[in-house]
């Protein structure tokens, strides 16, 4: 660490142990409601979220009524404050978001003020938690400040719960330990990684794992592992989820192995021409010289003729290729179908590249005539090689 960042440490772990306190009472002193920022430390002048939340820590219930008032007051040592996202995120059983309104006051004290619109009164349960997400730019110097809050539950006024935010050198954030929530700026790709070892030494493992209980905790279940995409908005369909792995190149040296899709779900339905029979084309492969691929593709059809007629098939369509040749089949032991459908594959080439590829092909018909006016497939693709697979447009 250089001098500089040295100096920017040093005036960081000053700022922590002199703070004043005489004015409000940290968050980890007991009581009625618990209250948190997540994350807490930001890179100095950075384009930063943050979660501000209060949660009830008692029982019986507290309770909102009609005009109720929280605040969370922010320091403008913090940096700029923009905006707050509405609605706010609620996780409980009887309050919801649209019961709050929230609105963001700017300098010389900026301030959060959240109101209880609901014309009745609700618990706020055990458990219950409510966030709001702010948006700000982090001051450009290092520095250590508060959120405090005033509620009905905790206090409007003299000593008041708070939470502490921290303005860092950006190059001491990797020992910063992470909390339960951790955002990445929106405006930008977001990596999670593990950097590469030295020498000669092997890359290192990275793990991700669900909770578990207690040590000791008899007939508990573990957390769920969940991968999510990102959701769109209205017919813009989510993202896809890709699994990667990196094959060996053909020759030896200090070149990088390759990342290549070796399975994608796909987010979002892809269309098929409105007639019988419907066509799409799916996927194809990069290859070259002597390399192989094969791999599945599971598919779901769904066609309707925009009213209360459906026909849909699932099946699963086995390819092999090489780089000037490709066969495909549909596994007719693996097929099911309500309506008439009639699914199958199109082997092909596909520019640029002349890549051999995959299209899918179906032959729909209603009980009653009647033309098709949705015709769409859901699927997901396997490749069992190292080279490298495109979704067709």
């Amino acid at each position: 660490m250089n001098r500089k960042r040295i100096v920017k440490l040093l005036f960081l772990v000053l700022m922590l142990s002199v703070v004043p306190v005489q004015h409000f009472v940290r968050a980890d002193v007991p009581t009625a409601v618990q209250y948190t920022v997540n994350p807490s430390m930001f890179a100095e002048g950075s384009s930063a979220t943050t979660q501000i939340c209060m949660k009830n820590e008692t029982s019986p219930s507290l309770t909102f009524n009609t005009n109720d008032l929280s605040i969370m007051i922010l320091d403008g040592a913090m940096g700029t404050v923009s905006s707050v996202d509405t609605p706010i995120t609620v996780n409980s059983s009887s309050l919801l978001p649209a019961d709050f309104s929230v609105t963001l006051t700017g300098a010389p004290t900026p301030k959060i003020r959240l109101t209880y619109t609901n014309g009745s009164s609700k618990p706020f349960n055990f458990g219950d938690s409510i966030c709001v997400t702010l948006h700000f730019t982090a001051a450009v110097t290092p520095g250590a400040t508060f959120v405090r809050f005033a509620n009905n539950f905790t206090g409007l006024s003299g000593l008041l719960p708070s939470t502490l935010i921290s303005v860092v050198d950006p190059a001491i954030l990797p020992a910063i330990s992470l909390g339960s929530s951790n955002q990445l700026p929106g405006t930008a790709p977001g990596t999670i990684f593990v950097s590469r070892n030295t020498g000669s030494n092997p890359g290192q493992p990275f793990t991700l794992q669900g909770g578990s209980p207690a040590v000791g905790a008899t007939d508990i279940a573990g957390g769920d592992l969940v991968m999510a995409s990102g959701e769109g908005t209205g017919l813009g369909g989510g993202g896809n989820v890709r699994i990667q792995t990196a094959g060996a190149n053909d020759l030896t040296g200090t070149s990088d192995n390759l990342l290549v899709d070796r399975e994608i779900f796909v987010g979002k339905a892809k269309q098929l021409t409105l007639a019988a029979p419907g066509f799409t084309s799916l996927m194809s492969i990069h290859l070259v010289g002597t390399h192989t691929a094969g791999g599945r593709i599971f598919y779901n059809i769904r066609a309707t003729d925009g009213g209360s007629q459906i026909a849909t098939e699932t099946g699963v369509i086995q390819y092999t290729a090489t780089a000037n040749s490709i066969t495909c089949t549909v596994q007719t032991t693996d097929k099911l179908h309500l309506g008439t459908v009639n699914s199958g594959c199109t082997p092909g080439f596909f520019n640029p590249g002349s890549q051999p590829g995959v299209s899918i092909f179906d032959n729909v018909s209603f009980s009653s005539p009647a033309p098709i006016v949705v015709h769409e497939v859901y699927f997901r693709i396997t490749n069992e090689s190292g080279s490298a697979i495109r979704l067709e447009p």
